[in-house]
């Protein structure tokens, strides 16, 4: 079972805010992800907070996956690898497109 988002944000309260609403949705349509999701928040928040807040027309760039995998059924499962990748960078805010 595995997922991947991106998201962009302006703010670090933003960013954070943002991938806990991303990481909701996955706990919605994959329950087993309730295991880890606090875990893969965390590291992205601490990914975020390295990095200097965006300068005026800079943003967020934030990417998050993860997976879990398991022995058994459905009624005993047993996790046997987990996994989070965060990557977060600041990046120019895109020009909008003329028609």
């Amino acid at each position: 079972m595995s997922y991947s988002f991106n998201v962009t944000a302006t703010t670090k309260k933003e960013a954070s805010a943002k991938v806990a609403d991303e990481l909701k949705k996955v706990c919605e349509t994959q329950p087993d992800h309730v295991k880890d999701c606090d875990q893969a928040h965390a590291a992205a928040v601490a990914f975020i907070e390295l990095l200097p807040a965006p300068a005026e027309g800079e943003q967020f760039s934030i990417w998050v996956n993860g997976s879990l995998s398991w022995k058994g059924d459905g009624n005993a499962k047993v996790y046997s690898s987990a996994s989070v990748g965060v990557g977060v960078s600041v990046v120019p805010v895109p020009k909008p497109t003329e028609a």
